[in-house]
């Protein structure tokens, strides 16, 4: 035989021989949804913990929301209704290594990884426990162990940017939130003036969507004994009252914003931007 069909006979041989290797291959096993079977309804607390960041805890308590710590506050029930999304959709499937000497290279230290809780209403152990490391293939698959588990898995369907947020991104950004339902009035004041808004003017846009921009910490003078304004909203299902205080001072240049207190938020100060409340002012001494 010449040495040419002899090359590719050899050729075909070691074809045939990867051949018959992937057809005796196990397919990939279909993920596991440890909790598909859950209604929304059934997430009562999620918990996430990563070294270096405070804990971050959300708890549903009377059908909304909170987030219970690092502080105490009302959650966006759209960010926590989306984290809730992120961790339910988890499929767990191929198992990539069982050695826990292995785990600081998929990132599953716990001086790395992302460490997240899931407890149902009266229930002291966990319906979810487990600790998320690197992405493994683009950032909506990442490794995965159990708590107290040896097995790193390839876990599917993970929205990676969700474990990683702060406290402050599920923090009720809005001043009159969905909770309070459609909203029937609304009057600003301060001191002895007093303006009820008509329902759709400009002025009443722009106090229903009042938002806070950011939040403060520590004692300082908020200005809320002689508030610059107040902004009462009565929806049909609860109302809310915000004070709106001195503008909070800057380094370099003119304020940007003034501090905020709602009574239903007793440890919050907030921020709101000037831009936003000095309309609202001008139109309260004309």
């Amino acid at each position: 035989m010449p040495k040419r069909l002899f090359a590719l006979a050899g050729v075909f041989l070691v074809l045939g021989g990867a051949a018959a290797l992937i057809l005796r291959r196990p397919e990939r096993p279909e993920p596991a949804h440890p909790l598909k079977a859950f209604t929304p309804d059934a997430f009562f607390r999620v918990v996430i913990d990563r070294q270096g960041s405070p804990e971050l805890a959300l708890e549903r308590k009377a059908g909304l929301w909170r987030l219970t710590s690092p502080v105490d506050d009302l959650a966006d029930a759209k960010a926590a209704d989306e984290l809730v999304a992120a961790v339910s959709g988890v499929g767990i499937g191929t198992v990539v290594s069982e050695d826990p000497a292995a785990w600081p290279s998929y990132g599953l230290a716990e001086a790395d990884a992302v460490h997240v809780k899931v407890f149902s209403r009266d229930q002291a152990v966990p319906m979810f426990d487990g600790w998320f490391g690197k992405p493994a293939l683009g950032d909506q698959t990442l490794y995965l162990r159990g708590a107290r588990q040896k097995p790193v898995y390839l876990a599917e369907n993970v929205a990676r940017a969700e474990l990683l947020k702060s406290p402050d991104d599920f923090r009720e950004r809005a001043l009159f939130p969905d909770k309070l339902g459609p909203i029937q009035s609304v009057v600003i004041s301060a001191g002895a003036e007093s303006l009820p808004l008509g329902k759709g003017s400009v002025e009443w846009s722009a106090a229903v969507h009042l938002r806070i921009a950011d939040f403060s910490a520590g004692k300082v003078e908020a200005g809320f004994d002689h508030p610059a304004l107040i902004v009462e909203a009565v929806g049909s299902a609860r109302a809310a009252r915000w004070l709106i205080g001195k503008p909070k001072p800057e380094a370099k240049g003119k304020p940007l914003y003034r501090y905020a207190r709602c009574d239903e938020r007793p440890g919050v100060l907030a921020l709101v931007a000037l831009s936003d409340t000095e309309p609202l002012i001008k139109a309260l001494k004309r």
